[in-house]
């Protein structure tokens, strides 16, 4: 399923204050306590970018994938503007990461932003890891983050509404979450209404983003099914083990199979 379609042309600017610099420092600091050398890395849902041109930045050549075209143009579009050493070391390509065509290796699979969590049954989310799995040669590293279940059903999601604004668009995006306990999932449904300061329209739209929330026995078993073993689980952007109070985990696992 893509659930970002007209979101897609408002996701940088709602997303305009996330640091992706920082978080590419910390998953290059999780990479450096593996142990592994990388130079190349497959990004599965990459969305607009950020983190991909973060990580051409420091260096490293990195391959983008999403299932999303408007996605993939804003990221191509952004690319256009960046320096040439980093154009050089980036691609990005529409595709679904669950039924990719994998034909060259990486030294590393990164999904970040909660990619891992759009994948709502089991057999997405195996398909998902089959591919990481694919991308990999025996030692390869896979990163990626998740909405964690501890933490969700401690502290629910709850309705809240935030506005955005540039010099052409004011957006008010009210958040309602809606549970699925037998699930593990929530529906996020997002109500955007966005006001053209240009030329005065006003547009609503309603898109649902359904995130599952994972626990790290599930995560270990279905990694596990697909070749891999996890290294460390971390509280997102710390270095703490996850407890009750972690929303959002962060897992490392090596190919081993």
């Amino acid at each position: 399923m893509n659930p970002f379609k007209d979101y897609a042309a408002y996701y940088n600017l709602i997303y305009r204050d996330k640091n992706y610099e920082s978080e590419a420092d910390y998953i290059i600091s999780l990479l450096n306590k593996t142990g592994k050398s990388v130079q190349t890395i497959a990004e599965l849902g990459c969305g607009t970018g950020g983190h991909a041109l973060c990580f051409a930045k420091k260096g490293f050549r990195v391959d983008g994938f999403d299932l999303s075209s408007d996605m993939i143009g804003i990221a191509r579009s952004s690319l256009t503007t960046s320096d040439s050493s980093v154009k050089e070391q980036v691609t990005f390509s529409v595709g679904d990461i669950r039924s990719l065509d994998v034909r060259s290796k990486r030294d590393m699979v990164l999904s970040l932003f909660h990619v891992m969590s759009y994948q709502n049954s089991n057999t997405d989310l195996i398909s998902s890891f089959r591919t990481a799995s694919d991308f990999l040669n025996p030692g390869g590293v896979f990163i990626f983050d998740c909405w964690y279940g501890p933490g969700v059903l401690r502290d629910l999601p709850v309705r809240k509404e935030k506005n955005f604004e540039n010099d052409h668009l004011k957006i008010t995006r009210l958040t309602v979450p809606e549970m699925k306990y037998n699930e593990n999932v929530v529906d996020v449904h997002f109500y955007l209404t966005i006001l053209n300061k240009l030329n005065g329209s006003l547009n609503e739209l309603h898109e649902i983003h359904p995130m599952r929330y994972f626990f790290l026995p599930e995560l270990t078993h279905f990694l596990d099914l697909c070749g891999f073993r996890i290294l460390n689980a971390r509280n997102w952007m710390t270095d703490q083990a996850p407890d009750e109070n972690c929303w959002y985990l962060c897992v490392t696992a090596e190919k081993v199979a």
